[in-house]
């Protein structure tokens, strides 16, 4: 399949894509990252170009969701917080 000139793997290539570099990720010496293990694998930029690997890398192209994971730690803390107002 393609989208624009990207050809796109379907959902199982994409998960083994994913699920093979963690595990190369984790053979690797410290110091190693996933982005560097992406932008070197075939078969990632056979789906990805380099400046898409590079994107999704990028903290300043994420699309905002921090806000709302840090509600969820603070929500899920306070849950486990004794009680504080003399119940």
């Amino acid at each position: 399949r393609m989208t624009g000139t990207v050809p796109m793997a379907s959902r199982a290539e994409a998960s083994a894509i994913v699920a093979s570099t963690g595990l190369r990720l984790c053979g690797m010496a410290e110091g190693t990252d996933l982005h560097t293990i992406a932008v070197a694998d075939e078969r990632v930029r056979s789906v990805l170009p380099t400046e898409a690997i590079d994107r999704a890398f990028d903290p300043l192209a994420y699309l905002g969701s921090t806000e709302r994971f840090i509600d969820r730690a603070i929500a899920s803390y306070r849950s486990v917080l004794p009680s504080t107002n003399g119940e």
